[in-house]
């Protein structure tokens, strides 16, 4: 997994149920109505010798409220960008 960095603009993903252990990651096109979903990945769960997460972690901040929620990898998918066309 971890293609996730710092700066990405990421939405929650809607799941049920429990983790699972081959899960892949997600990466795709924002789709209507997501907007008020949206967000940006602020930071990255340090790992120490005493505390080894196996998940990473990541700190979200919606763009349009600015809450700040931790979210497990599996739990979230990258938004592609996109460079918008050129008038020709």
């Amino acid at each position: 997994m971890n293609n996730l960095s710092i700066g990405d603009l990421v939405v929650p993903r809607k799941k049920a149920g429990l983790l699972r252990e081959n899960i892949v990651a997600v990466e795709r096109q924002l789709e209507a109505g997501e907007e008020p979903n949206l967000g940006l990945i602020m930071q990255k769960y340090k790992e120490t010798e005493e505390d080894l997460t196996e998940l990473p972690q990541f700190l979200v901040q919606n763009l349009r409220t600015g809450r700040e929620l931790w979210y497990y990898e599996s739990d979230l998918a990258r938004i592609i960008k996109q460079r918008a066309a050129k008038d020709e």
